[in-house]
């Protein structure tokens, strides 16, 4: 939808509202210096107008270039249109005037009569005095298409549009749903055409950006992600730490530790949400490198180039340590190739996206740039956290409730966060807790695919690894 503020410009079926000032930055898209015009008609963008039992008309598209992050530095988010019980529209500046709001509440109407679940946002371009209705329901943007020469659907230039049909504002065109990277939307504007922007970031010195732009040049498909990363962003965000870094370490074990041939290098991690029923993990540095091999090992076992469906033996472990310990000392690809797991499902904790996992290959206890679509982990980390930590893990779906566990890496760190909802309440049995909690960090490790999971059941390698750790020298605070 495209609502023009020039009324040579906007045609007939002009409604006019009073001006908008804004009472802060942030109601800055509310804005305008002119008497606000709302063309319910013919607007002056082409975009599509059919109502939606009809074929939509062919559409010339706008052709977009990239953006960069100067363009979208700044850029406010979309503001969200609701109403109250009183079914006025509100966030509104106090000034607004009746007839913008009335209006405003119109086209929230319109939106809600055909999707009535649907999360309603609006952005305006005060350069260029044109607005857009954005339309977000079940995680993703419901977007205008219309049908090409080829009979495929493109996407129009404005994500919606509306038309009068006796008297009445509704909802017109085809709408297709678009995956997003992040719920969060804005828009830039070029001559009065928008752009989408997904994912709203805050940096640490206080720059906000948006990390994605949508590419309209693709075809619509329900599983295409017509979604580019904003370009010169990753090199702003390099020169800070993870953004999505949470954790306030209260103890820490750092273990630097040549065990079998391979020089592990892990940190243990107690973080202040485990307070105040955990505060402090030891394990001597021997067991501790041990354990984080074989939970290597038995991920390896079922996620490496090489597929495995027996249990495997203490034989099995020495040769693939032999094959570690080799590739370490040679550096060669090919070695590395041996001990290279697949299918880790983790989130980036400097993409800005949030808890968002996804499939990565790892090279473990690697330095160095490793082949391409290959992530090189140099460190382990395994932290505990509690209640107030939950945002990057995953809570298992059945059995142990309390429980979960969440992947994440930075850089050449792969991180492993082990979760409890209440370390406090098992007291006398917290050794027991931890043991069995890490216990299972491999079945996670080894069943994680992005989604909700059972708690893990116990096999002959898990159960060797919990007796590792409680006749090992495990201690717990």
């Amino acid at each position: 939808m495209v609502i023009c503020l020039v009324a040579s410009a906007c045609g007939s079926g002009i409604i006019t509202a009073d001006s908008i000032v804004p009472t802060d930055t942030k109601q800055s898209k509310f804005s305008a210096t002119n008497s606000i015009q709302v063309n319910t008609s013919t607007p002056t963008i082409p975009i599509e107008t059919a109502t939606p039992t009809e074929e939509p008309s062919i559409e010339i598209v706008v052709e977009r270039n990239p953006v960069d992050s100067s363009m979208v530095k700044g850029v406010e988010p979309a503001v969200p249109l609701k109403l109250d019980e009183n079914g006025n529209i509100i966030g509104l500046p106090p000034n607004a005037s009746q007839a913008w709001a009335n209006k405003l509440k119109a086209f929230y109407n319109a939106v809600i009569k055909k999707y009535p679940t649907s999360e309603i946002y609006l952005d305006v371009d005060v350069s260029s005095n044109c607005y857009v209705i954005i339309i977000l329901m079940g995680g993703t943007v419901f977007y205008q298409t219309f049908k090409n020469q080829d009979g495929n659907y493109v996407y129009s230039n404005f994500p919606s549009s509306f038309e009068n049909v006796d008297n009445q504002l509704e909802l017109s065109g085809d709408y297709k749903p678009i995956k997003i990277p992040n719920t969060s939307l804005g828009v830039i504007w070029t001559d009065g055409i928008p752009q989408l922007l997904a994912n709203y970031v805050e940096l640490p010195n206080g720059e906000t950006y948006f990390t994605h732009y949508m590419d309209y040049s693709g075809v619509w498909d329900f599983n295409a992600y017509p979604w580019k990363e904003v370009t010169g962003f990753q090199e702003i965000m390099a020169s800070f730490p993870p953004i999505e870094m949470d954790i306030e370490p209260i103890y820490t074990q750092t273990t630097e530790y040549e065990y079998m041939g391979v020089k592990i290098s892990a940190e243990l991690v107690v973080d202040e949400s485990a307070l105040p029923g955990l505060s402090k993990v030891t394990i001597p540095h021997p067991t501790y490198a041990e354990y984080i091999s074989r939970l290597l090992f038995y991920v390896w076992w079922v996620r490496g180039n090489i597929k495995h469906t027996v249990t495997p033996t203490d034989v099995d472990f020495r040769d693939f340590m032999m094959m570690w310990s080799k590739a370490q000392e040679s550096g060669d690809t090919f070695d590395w190739e041996k001990v290279q797991i697949n299918d880790i499902w983790a989130n980036d904790l400097g993409d800005g996206l949030g808890y968002i996992q996804k499939a990565i290959k790892i090279w473990p206890m690697y330095s160095g740039i490793a082949t391409e679509g290959v992530l090189p982990i140099e460190k382990l980390t395994i932290t505990f956290v509690g209640y107030s930590k939950s945002e990057y893990v995953t809570l298992y779906s059945a059995g142990f409730t309390g429980d979960g566990s969440g992947t994440n890496y930075s850089d050449q760190v792969l991180y492993l966060y082990l979760f409890n909802q209440d370390f406090l309440s098992y007291n006398v049995y917290l050794k027991s807790l931890v043991a069995r909690i890490m216990t299972g960090a491999s079945w996670w490790l080894k069943s994680n695919k992005g989604e909700g999971t059972m708690y893990p059941p116990t096999d002959a390698g898990e159960k060797s690894q919990y007796n590792l750790l409680i006749y090992g020298g495990l201690t717990v605070n």
